[in-house]
């Protein structure tokens, strides 16, 4: 389940789930984004990084490494195609 201020902040932002971008650094925050329907990258911290994060949309070691708009874009696309929400599209 997402923290009442992600849902909060979702709400205000009148945006659906599926066209937030969620920011993660551990299984259970990935977990509670993916269940919300969001897209996920995932930069694992020093006590995460033994955790799965295979379904994260992307995956990387610091998140100014996420700084690349293409890889940003295809983890969106990802997400589109995997739900058929063409708001990433």
């Amino acid at each position: 389940m997402l923290p009442l201020w992600r849902l909060v902040r979702i709400r205000l932002t009148a945006s659906p789930p599926g066209a937030c971008l969620a920011f993660e650094d551990s299984r259970n925050g990935l977990l509670a984004a993916r269940a919300a329907g969001m897209a996920c990258i995932v930069s694992p911290g020093p006590y995460t990084d033994d955790q799965d994060f295979s379904k994260a949309d992307l995956v990387v070691d610091c998140f100014s490494h996420a700084d690349s708009i293409d890889a940003v874009r295809r983890a969106l696309c990802a997400v589109s195609i995997r739900t058929g929400d063409k708001t990433w599209l």
